[in-house]
């Protein structure tokens, strides 16, 4: 039995959740607003060659990158948290040039942004180009511990996905955190136990223009009893799909636009 935390969205409906999950379903949703809500995921995280049905494969591998913009919104620096000398790295690094970011604001003009970028790919074979799948802005995780999957869960057979809503401060803490959906059979002793282990996440905050940002996540906590990689893929927003290593964060400082936008914005 293994247990991965992985970021995935809910697939069920808030009218079919459990009466001790849809207060804090319908209250984060409240607070937010339905379109405030897709207008933040949108403008944070984008998915590329990817179809609503798409799994992700195997041997995608995520690669994060400090992005330094300027108040123009023009790329001033992208190092890589891993060896820099990689071929998908230097890749990256080539055609992330062409993309478009929109920097924070700052007393209604834009500001110089240091964000985080993931981006999701699968590396070519025989010296073939990686293939991209989806990329993301935001902070980063800097630090996150598995829980512990319940005993009792685990004989009973139950598997599944805890989405939860985290808010974090600007030192990259987590001050709080709700369960925002679940996927598949989970209980309260899994909710529990993905609530409590959340509580220790640190992550890397954006800065705009040197000072850091507090922000609100989307991370999910997969308790599956298999290896498979599709056994945690979703459909987010506007049926939008993503992968296992996508972050979502609902209101990051820079936004990264078009030619990575999704189609519906």
């Amino acid at each position: 039995m293994s247990l991965v935390v992985i970021i995935v969205s809910p697939k069920t409906s808030a009218a079919g959740l459990s009466s001790w999950r849809q207060h804090d379903v319908r209250a984060r949703r409240r607070a937010m607003g339905s379109k405030k809500f897709l207008g933040w995921v949108a403008s944070a995280c984008v998915a590329v060659s990817m179809t609503a049905a798409a799994a992700e494969p195997q041997q995608a591998r995520v690669y994060t990158f400090n992005v330094e913009l300027d108040a123009s919104g023009a790329t001033v620096s992208a190092t890589p948290t891993r060896d820099g000398s990689e071929a998908v790295t230097r890749q990256i690094q080539q055609e992330l040039r062409g993309w478009v970011f929109r920097p924070a604001q700052q007393d209604g003009e834009p500001a110089r942004t240091s964000t985080w970028l993931r981006v999701t790919a699968i590396p070519g074979e025989d010296g073939a180009a990686a293939r991209i799948l989806s990329a993301t802005v935001g902070p980063a995780p800097q630090t996150l511990s598995n829980p512990v999957f319940p005993k009792a869960a685990q004989l009973r057979g139950h598997e599944g996905v805890v989405v939860l809503a985290l808010d974090m401060d600007a030192q990259g803490r987590v001050q709080d955190v709700v369960v925002y959906d679940t996927v598949g059979e989970v209980n309260r002793a899994m909710a529990n136990a993905a609530i409590a282990v959340a509580r220790g996440w640190t992550f890397h905050p954006e800065q705009v223009e040197g000072a850091s940002q507090a922000a609100k996540l989307l991370m999910p906590v997969c308790f599956v009893a298999t290896e498979a990689v599709d056994a945690c893929s979703w459909t987010g927003p506007e049926d939008q799909s993503f992968g296992r290593h996508t972050v979502l964060t609902l209101n990051s400082a820079a936004r990264l636009e078009s030619p990575l936008a999704y189609a519906g914005r």
